[in-house]
């Protein structure tokens, strides 16, 4: 039911970050361009779930905003609260859209090569609630082949 919300999530941030700004309209991760691989892991109402992949991240996709990623949810996704921490942000969302719901987000630059993405929250479907815990990790792995 939230998978969709937690596979963006997942696939849109989960990769390493430059830290830019700590406003709401202007926070941002920088990605190092390249080939990343990430995985998650995430429970949703008791029920365990994930997922491993890579992808390519181009030179012109290398820099966005918080916001942006919460937009692609599309989900009526809002920030609320971001803290520029002295390695990633932690801030947090709340989405109006077919699923509604609240997550506190931490997304973590371990190393240049290195991050990691948790979130703790509920989503609504239908009237019925569900706590859900999301957790992931993106490593750079090598340029990406054309």
């Amino acid at each position: 039911m939230f998978r969709t919300l937690l596979t963006a999530c997942s696939v849109a941030i989960c990769m390493p970050i430059g830290l830019q700004a700590t406003a709401n309209d202007v926070a941002e991760v920088r990605i190092k361009p390249g080939l990343w691989e990430w995985s998650y892991s995430a429970e949703l109402a008791q029920q365990p779930f994930g997922d491993k992949s890579k992808g390519c991240v181009a030179e012109n996709d290398s820099k966005v905003s918080l916001q942006s990623v919460a937009d692609k949810l599309g989900q009526g996704c809002v920030l609320q609260d971001v803290v520029e921490q002295e390695a990633g942000y932690i801030f947090g969302l709340t989405c109006d859209g077919l699923y509604t719901g609240e997550a506190d987000v931490s997304i973590t630059n371990q190393s240049e090569d290195s991050m990691t993405m948790s979130a703790i929250g509920f989503v609504e479907f239908e009237g019925v609630q569900a706590k859900f815990v999301f957790d992931a990790e993106a490593s750079h792995v090598g340029v990406c082949e054309e």
